[in-house]
C-alpha cells in the first residue's frame, strides 16, 4: 500500500517563537486615570448602592456616566450630581444615543 505524502505549504510561513505581535494599547484620557475621577466614581457608587440607576433595572452597576458630556460642558467633568452609575447595557445604550445625537449636528 503506498504512503500519502503531505506537500510542503507554498508560502513560508513566520516562526512565532521568535517574532512578537505588537503591543496595543488602548489609548485612554488621562483624565480617567486621575485620583479626582477615581474618588468621584467611588463616591457615585456609594452613594448608588453599587445599583444601576436607569429606572426599573435592579443589574448592579459597573460604569460611572456623565449625563452632560465633558466635552459638552468640562466645567461639570467632577460634579457629583452630573454622575449616575448604570449597568453595562444601559449605560452602552446611553454612548450609542449620544453619538448618535453628535453624528446628526
Amino acid at each position: 500500500m503506498p504512503r500519502i505524502r503531505i506537500a510542503p505549504p507554498r508560502l513560508a510561513t513566520a516562526d512565532t517563537r521568535r517574532i512578537k505581535a505588537p503591543e496595543r494599547r488602548p489609548t485612554v484620557d488621562p483624565f480617567y486615570q486621575s485620583a479626582a475621577w477615581r474618588g468621584l466614581q467611588a463616591y457615585a457608587m456609594r452613594r448608588a448602592g453599587n445599583r444601576c440607576e436607569w429606572p426599573s433595572c435592579p443589574e448592579m452597576a459597573v460604569d460611572v456616566h456623565h449625563i452632560v458630556e465633558r466635552r459638552d460642558d468640562p466645567t461639570r467633568e467632577l460634579d457629583p450630581s452630573n454622575v449616575q452609575c448604570l449597568c453595562r447595557s444601559h449605560h452602552k445604550q446611553l454612548t450609542i444615543r449620544n453619538a448618535q445625537r453628535r453624528a446628526r449636528w
